[in-house]
């Protein structure tokens, strides 16, 4: 049996040793740099600046992965590829993007080389959206998380196609924890090509700075040779400060806490009341938005278009089974797979059971059809759906999928 007074004195010293700055842990990095745009204007410093920056993380012993004028699907399988060494480290992740990027309807979007988007319709499905950076961060487990975007340029799609795109990145929205969110221009600003990164990379090296020090460095920097008209952004919600560049020559990132926690004598619960019971708030009926979202997903559901089938069908598989743990591009070539092994498809009967809310702001949506494939193989029967659908920003998102197919 453990000694509870070891126990005790394990933790205060385990805190204390943290309070020291003491290595915790591996420090991986993924730099994607786009600049040579064959649809958009060409960009001259991605790459450099990302190849700076590159050899100042090494200097500080980060493991660093650079990709370079990536595709969408590159872009993506970086991403898998370095949550899955985050994974089996745990140690701190630096991520940083270089590149176009654009903002529609408060959704940011990293911008692929080859990426041709004539309208922000199809920004979604041939943009990496940079929900999908913080929810592979997230799922990843790292200890802490530090996200650099100079990505802040003039918003790159034609004029005479925009609506809802705006210049800037807006404010990210779903962050993961013990992070840091960098922009080399504050949020809904542009920022000059060439400029953050160069200074940033050199500042990182610093020894013995925390990374919020080193910032407000950057920040001056920066703010100083733009004449005032560029000033980085910082959303920070550490829990502790990370230090990347130790002090005294040692590499390895550290973490300063505050200083141990003192014992505290016990002191017996005291019994209080139950609080009254509040009665809950149920949403209202399903709105109109709600029964078009359904006629899209049905109509994406029944495609036989491979175009299609990448479009609101992939999204949608992609938000509700991906959560960060497999690429996207993999899930959409799965479906496409899927699609040509049963060229010929139809499907007959929708019957929409029923909707009704699930509790917690979301709908339950249950619907049955008969199906019909043949191809390579032939299959026919009946399908029960039933899936639970809720808005993001405005968005409606299948968050669970449950079918059962009979004959």
């Amino acid at each position: 049996m453990i000694n509870p007074t070891h126990k005790l004195l394990s933790f205060l010293l385990a805190g204390y040793l943290s309070s020291l700055g003491l290595a915790f842990g591996a420090k991986e990095a993924l730099l994607i740099a786009n600049g040579d745009y064959a649809h958009f204007g060409k960009l001259p410093n991605p790459i450099s600046d990302a190849r700076m920056l590159a050899a100042s993380l090494k200097q500080i012993g980060f493991q660093v992965s650079l990709v370079e004028n990536a595709s969408r699907e590159g872009m993506l399988d970086a991403l898998g590829a370095f949550e899955q060494r985050l994974k089996a480290s745990r140690g701190v992740a630096f991520f940083h993007y270089g590149g176009h990027g654009v903002q529609v309807n408060g959704h940011n979007y990293l911008v692929p080389a080859d990426a041709d988007i004539p309208d922000e319709k199809r920004v979604a499905t041939r943009a990496v959206e940079l929900e999908e950076v913080m929810t592979a961060l997230d799922a990843s487990g790292a200890s802490a998380s530090i996200v650099v975007l100079d990505a802040c340029r003039d918003n790159p799609l034609p004029a005479t196609t925009t609506r809802s795109a705006t210049r800037g990145l807006s404010v990210v929205q779903a962050k993961p924890k013990n992070s840091i969110i960098i922009y080399a221009a504050e949020a809904g600003s542009k920022a000059n090509d060439g400029l953050f990164t160069p200074i940033l990379a050199k500042a990182i090296t610093a020894p013995g700075r925390p990374i919020t020090e080193v910032i407000m460095d950057v920040r001056r920097q920066v703010n100083q040779q733009s004449n005032g008209s560029q000033t980085p952004g910082e959303y920070n919600q550490l829990f502790e400060q990370i230090v990347l560049a130790e002090s005294g020559g040692n590499s390895a990132a550290q973490t300063s806490l505050p200083p141990p926690p003192q014992a505290i004598p016990y002191q017996p619960p005291q019994i209080v009341a139950p609080p009254e019971p509040v009665q809950s708030i149920q949403p209202s009926a399903p709105p109109q938005s709600l029964y078009d979202f359904l006629d899209s997903w049905f109509a994406s559901t029944s495609s036989n278009d491979a175009n299609f089938v990448i479009g609101h069908y992939a999204e949608q598989v992609a938000f509700c089974y991906n959560k960060g743990l497999t690429s996207r591009s993999k899930l959409v070539e799965e479906q496409i797979q899927y699609t040509r092994k049963f060229p010929n498809r139809r499907y007959t009967d929708w019957n929409l059971i029923g909707i009704q809310p699930d509790g917690s702001g979301g709908f339950k949506v249950d619907y049955s059809f008969r199906y019909s494939y043949s191809g390579t193989k032939s299959a026919n029967g009946r399908s029960n759906v039933s899936i639970t659908v809720r808005q993001f920003g405005g968005e409606w998102k299948i968050t669970r999928f449950d079918e059962k197919a009979s004959k």
